[in-house]
């Protein structure tokens, strides 16, 4: 995978690998964007994950690469989590002028979420030479930089595992170079040139080549000290040096005899035919270092010599996807990525993408073979997002078998190509079972029907805006309600939910990603839809343990709950979120984990369920003793809860980080008389009641936001957050420009419209990217009424219909 923050240049640098298999001129590298579609050419953006399969040759051994470039922008982090699940190294983009920004953070912690092994790519390099004019010893030390805080981030971000490497141009897994000039190098590439010239082998080189090291020329040796500050950096002097002087024949204007000789010098130390006389000065430069040290080579070269194969990988990942047991068949085939004929098939969906035809209304099954071989027209059973393998019977029908995959092909760019058979390891898609899919699932063989499937993707990022969409002319509801079913399947974070109202709710990760999914439905539709100005979502919490024990009575009278409720350990709650906690499983290990590593009360260890489904950060804890019945109503009581955790007390928010406690229970002998029709409602209310009775709080979605603008706009950036009650955490000074670190809340960000505010007042110079962080509890109380909570709960209670008056016990 190709990941990067956005406008680091990762799409031109695919594009470079493009080129090098021929499937596109290499003029063309920058302008034609293959991997783009239309709308993402016309916005300038990469918005959806697209995937090409490369073939590269090195030392007469032929490699199959599978390339998947991704979106840079945070709004499409889900496209880059859906794209790591089914790769195994990512090839890491950076600025080298702006270095690590906030989604070079963020993917890298995806990346090691689904243990993938990254290499580095500086890319821009020439912006360094010919924009800010660094002496190559800055240069050097500028790189210097963003390399330890790269390896830094990695230490931060990746546990003691295989995938967590660092990164050391000493090594070979760091390139630099410009995408758009067409030419990349690392160490090796001069390591090559020098050791012919030496006689001495690549890899003593390539030690001596970065950090502090010097050549003394007199004595012919590397030095660890420069005693007498004579001598040069061994990277300014061998590496750097050289290509600053191919640059500077771009500031020449004119040629003559002397300067000619000067590049015949250049081009015959470098082992290259001398360039064209006919191109200008800067052309000449461009095709010198595209011909020494062209990038796609570069990249090749370190990605099969550095990234693992799928072979070498899901060795280390398979506990990490797949949800079964590892040592049965199905486990061990899946981690030695057998691809026999007898080997089960294991094929992991991670998205759904649409034919290239935008009439059309077929989408590819999009994934990868970890065990086994696709072929078409073989049955197969298909495991949703939401199989339950642990309790089958309620997940019935998330499972479908004997589907028909008619036809199966991999994808280069945006277009399909059929195959025949797809053995394990490979990056394909599957035609015509859609109608069985949601957005991601597992597929194996209907013969093997136990087969467990791999976990569900955890997104870094929530959806944290919303908008109100429908038909503008009710005729066309029918029409558009089918489309948006089928177009939000996708874009995998994207979630729909009916109103009562009659509109529909499109939830997304930010402005973008709804302005981008509005538009497409708008395009393939051709209807005419309106939609409402963005809906910050919040989420409902309480502070403290319920003052009293809440009672409630079924319908019928003859049947009675007692709850509390009380904040879950917030540790918890975050390792759930960040799917370092598997709510599924075996409930006794859960316990047992709930008691070792999160100081679990041990008479709140009988955990029933997580809930809701899809968020699962609340906690259902049976506290009761011997209470008759109670194991026959377990279902429904966890069937109840899953509903009610979606709609808290004093909104309808979807509650976060509530431990509900049944602490006493009786139920009436009789079946007939404890059904669903009379447990549903008396566990609503008890679930109310204890909320309420817990100093019920509103939790705020908070974004790390990081600003760049000149330095002469400090004070009206840090005016700005202070406006918008944010907060500051740290002001990085960089050559003429600052950039502003700290956290924002989403309402702040997305209806006070900061970004077009603050490009205003910084006269168009100043620039914000953000990411969600964290949710934040409101010390506010919601039942003051002169309380700013009290403002907002108002506010979405009148946007949702409901009554003015506050919920009481």
């Amino acid at each position: 995978a190709v990941i990067a923050h956005v406008d680091s240049g990762k799409t031109t640098m695919t594009d470079c690998l493009v080129a090098k298999a021929g499937i596109i001129a290499a003029q063309s590298v920058g302008s034609k964007t293959f991997m783009d579609v239309d709308m993402e050419k016309e916005r300038g953006i990469t918005i959806k994950s697209s995937a090409i399969t490369l073939g590269y040759t090195e030392k007469e051994i032929e490699y199959l690469i599978n390339v998947v470039d991704c979106p840079g922008h945070v709004d499409f982090s889900d496209e880059v989590t859906a794209a790591l699940r089914i790769t195994d190294g990512a090839i890491v983009v950076i600025d080298a002028v702006d270095g690590v920004c906030v989604q070079t953070t963020t993917v890298l912690q995806q990346a090691f979420q689904e243990q993938i092994k990254p290499v580095l790519f500086i890319n821009k390099m020439d912006r360094i030479i010919t924009e800010l004019q660094m002496s190559p010893e800055e240069c050097y030390k500028h790189l210097e930089a963003h390399i330890h805080k790269i390896n830094g981030l990695i230490t931060d971000c990746a546990e003691e595992t295989s995938a967590r490497t660092a990164l050391d141009p000493r090594k070979g897994n760091i390139a630099f170079g410009s995408a758009l000039r067409g030419w990349g190098f690392s160490l090796r590439t001069f390591a090559k040139l020098y050791a012919k010239k030496q006689g001495v082998s690549e890899d003593k080189l390539m030690k001596h080549f970065w950090g502090n090291k010097y050549y003394d020329p007199t004595t012919k040796k590397f030095l660890k000290h420069d005693k007498n500050g004579t001598l040069k950096r061994t990277f300014v002097q061998f590496v750097l040096e050289p290509i600053y002087k191919i640059l500077d024949i771009e500031k020449w204007t004119e040629m003559d005899e002397t300067k000619e000789e000067s590049i015949k010098t250049i081009c015959n130390s470098l082992n290259i035919s001398v360039v064209s006389k006919k191109l200008a000065p800067k052309l000449r430069s461009r095709e010198i270092m595209k011909t020494f040290c062209p990038e796609a080579e570069t990249i090749l070269s370190m990605v099969v010599n550095h990234l693992p194969s799928p072979k070498e990988a899901q060795v280390y990942r398979s506990e990490t996807i797949y949800e079964g047991d590892i040592k049965d068949d199905y486990g061990k085939s899946f981690k030695a990525c057998r691809n026999g004929d007898d080997d089960p098939l294991i094929f992991y969906v991670s998205k759904m993408i649409p034919m290239d035809d935008k009439q059309s209304k077929r989408l590819i099954t999009y994934g990868r073979v970890f065990s086994g071989v696709l072929r078409p027209n073989v049955p197969l059973r298909i495991m949703r997002e939401n199989y339950d393998p642990s309790q089958p019977k309620s997940s019935s029908n998330d499972v479908v078998m004997n589907v028909k995959s008619s036809i199966v092909g991999i994808m280069m760019g945006h277009r399909f190509i059929r195959m025949n058979s797809l053995p394990a390891g490979t990056i394909c898609g599957i035609l015509n079972i859609e109608g069985y899919m949601n957005k991601s699932g597992t597929i194996t063989t209907s013969d093997h029907i136990h087969c467990f499937p791999c976990r569900p993707l955890k997104f870094s990022v929530c959806c944290v805006v919303e908008k109100a969409i429908a038909p503008k002319h009710v005729k066309d509801l029918n029409k558009f309600t089918q489309l948006l079913k089928s177009l939000a399947k996708m874009y995998p974070l994207i979630k729909v939910r009916f109103e009562p109202t009659g509109e529909y709710i499109v939830s997304g990760v930010g402005d973008l990603h709804l302005d981008v999914f509005i538009a497409d439905l708008k395009e393939r539709s051709a209807l005419e839809i309106i939609e409402s100005e963005c809906i910050i979502p919040y989420r409902e919490t309480v502070t403290s343990l319920s003052s009293i024990k809440c009672y409630a009575r079924s319908p019928n009278k003859l049947n009675r709950l007692w709850m509390q409720a009380e904040p879950s350990n917030e540790k918890l709650t975050k390792d759930i979120e960040s799917n370092l906690f598997q709510v599924n499983g075996d409930k006794k290990t859960l316990s047992k984990r709930l008691l070792a590593d999160y100081s679990w009360n041990p008479s709140d260890a009988k955990v029933w369920c997580f809930g809701p489904e899809g968020d699962p950060t609340n906690l259902l804890i049976n506290s009761t003793s011997s209470v008759q019945h109670i194991q026959d109503v377990k279902d429904t009581l966890c069937s109840a809860f899953h509903a009610n955790a979606q709609e808290g007390i004093l909104c309808e928010e979807p509650i976060r980080g509530v431990s509900f406690k049944l602490v006493d229970a009786s139920f009436h002998s009789d079946n007939v008389h404890r059904n669903v029709a009379q447990l549903a409602p008396s566990m609503r209310r008890a679930m109310k009641a204890s909320q309420l009775t817990a100093s019920p709080r509103l939790q705020v979605p908070m974004m790390s936001i990081e600003i760049t603008a000149p330095e002469s706009y400090l004070g009206t950036v840090l005016g700005l957050v202070s406006q918008s009650n944010g907060t500051i955490l740290n002001i990085d000074y960089k050559k003429n420009s600052i950039m502003v670190t700290g956290y924002l809340d989403a309402a702040s960000l997305y209806s006070d419209n900061f970004n077009k505010t603050l490009r205003s007042k910084t006269n168009g110079w100043g620039f914000a990217s953000y990411a969600f962080s964290h949710w934040h509890t409101s010390e506010d109380d919601p039942f003051d009424d002169s309380s700013d909570a009290f403002n907002v709960l108002q506010s979405i209670r009148k946007r949702k219909g409901l009554s003015d008056k506050l919920p009481e016990l």
